[in-house]
């Protein structure tokens, strides 16, 4: 079973409903990291282009990506322009710590 990581960048404001879908959606857990940096959209009205955000990581297998994306894409936008991006990446080995057992 192959392991992806799915990676979004969305806005801090809509971060709790985010959240709040994937646990509906029973995804056992998430990374949230706070960045700033800019896209396509750039605030001109401020001498910081910088945006602040936050950015979702999560791994899951792949028969489950969907089931991450949907609830992601659900409730992270409000319809303006720098809602974020979702990106799916392939994960070649994942390992726990813990037991250091491989998860991939």
């Amino acid at each position: 079973m192959k392991t992806k990581c799915v990676v979004a960048i969305i806005r801090e404001s809509q971060l709790n409903q985010v959240i709040e879908a994937l646990r509906d959606a029973s995804i056992p857990g998430v990374t949230v990291t706070r960045i700033r940096g800019y896209g396509e959209y750039v605030n001109t009205f401020t001498r910081d282009t910088l945006e602040e955000n936050v950015k979702l990581e999560i791994f899951v297998s792949e028969h489950e990506v969907n089931d991450v994306i949907n609830p992601i894409l659900n409730h992270a936008g409000t319809e303006s322009q720098g809602d974020g991006i979702v990106a799916v990446l392939d994960v070649d080995e994942l390992f726990r710590v813990r037991d250091r057992s491989s998860l991939s």
